[in-house]
């Protein structure tokens, strides 16, 4: 999942909300896990649809990288600018909670199910390097980080675009449609880690660079926002009873980009009176997605040791356990290193000349 872009984004209320509503799909998603994996030793369905969570996260990033990166296209650093303020941006928090993760591995391995510690693994983990775990699944030590692996690739194509002075749709679109037509062919168990990109979820990249470009040139009536987003919704949530046609389009992220497009053109509807807690969780999200699964699974893992089996409230404590924790993440963590981190690669993450900025700083 992408984190909120900065410096310089465009601030959209609407988005930040929707971009908590995905983490809360996901935390809820997990719950539903650790609590049937943990309590009752058997599958519990009381959320299990969430998944679309990260489909919304990734439309998001690819509108938020073209609204974030309006003047940075053709400066001839703009490339280099980009790439490392969102190297900055996702690293250093992924890097701590994966620590934390390898710690844990190595303190209590009996406590982290179906994941042994692995060298080699941790070490493409740290460098987002798809590789397979010991069941052959093509996943990083820490298991969410597999979003990331994803986000790094389409950060590192929006850069070459840039490097290269290619529009970023006509390099970036092709790229990630190849990648989502190479995956009728791949085959998940024999071919390379490296071809886990061959997936079509890329394309969702692609329709939030699209929804930012028509963003930016036109202002629909916030009504047909309103529209887009129920549709969105709709096939999101309806994609089981929609058959064959709901799940083409599901594969595409047809629902996550109408969804995202509905919110950003009900904006003016949106901006100033979205509620201001759901725009703080909004930039919590990213230690929320990341944080989560580390702390979620303990409360399903008490109830077990106490005996209580109460699979609805073991899944309600353990999301709301999981998001305070990761506001404590947010608040703790996140912002105090990205805050530093902004200070000491303040003339990396400047478009400025490095002269000029080096002399302001």
């Amino acid at each position: 999942m992408p984190p909120p872009a900065r410096p310089g984004a465009a601030h959209y209320d609407g988005v930040q909300a929707l971009r908590f509503l995905a983490a809360l799909a996901v935390v809820l998603l997990h719950a539903n896990f650790y609590v049937g994996q943990r309590l009752t030793d058997q599958p519990v369905s009381l959320w299990t649809g969430g998944a679309w969570g990260v489909d919304i996260f990734f439309v998001i990033s690819g509108f938020v990288m073209v609204v974030s990166t309006q003047t940075l296209i053709g400066n001839p650093r703009g490339w280099r600018v980009f790439f490392m303020r969102r190297v900055v941006r996702i690293a250093p928090l992924y890097w701590i909670i994966m620590s934390l993760k390898v710690v844990l591995l190595l303190a209590l391995p009996s406590a982290l199910f179906n994941n042994p510690f692995d060298l080699e693994r941790v070490v493409t983990s740290y460098f987002f390097i798809p590789s397979r775990n010991p069941a052959g699944m093509i996943e990083p030590i820490h298991g969410v980080g597999w979003t990331l692996n994803f986000e790094m690739f389409f950060y590192a194509m929006f850069a070459a675009a840039m490097f290269l002075r290619i529009s970023v749709f006509r390099f970036v679109g092709p790229v990630l449609a190849f990648c989502a037509l190479m995956s009728v062919l791949r085959d998940e168990k024999t071919w390379p880690a490296i071809t886990f990109y061959f997936d079509p979820i890329v394309l969702e990249f692609f329709w939030g660079m699209i929804i930012a470009r028509l963003a930016l040139r036109h202002a629909p009536p916030p009504a047909a926002g309103l529209a887009l987003a129920a549709a969105g919704f709709a096939l999101i949530l309806g994609r089981d009873a929609a058959g064959p046609v709901g799940e083409a389009l599901a594969v595409v992220g047809v629902g996550p980009a109408l969804a995202v497009a509905g919110v950003v053109v009900m904006e003016p509807w949106l901006s100033g009176r979205t509620p201001r807690p759901l725009l703080v969780l909004g930039d919590a999200s990213y230690s929320i997605y990341l944080f989560h699964p580390l702390v979620a699974p303990v409360v399903p893992a008490v109830f077990a040791k106490l005996g209580l089996i109460e699979p609805d409230a073991a899944f309600a404590l353990a999301a709301i356990f999981a998001i305070c924790a990761s506001m404590v993440v947010y608040y703790g963590v996140e912002m105090p290193v990205l805050r530093w981190m902004k200070r000491v690669f303040s003339v990396s993450l400047s478009a400025k000349p490095q002269a000029e900025v080096a002399a302001r700083t």
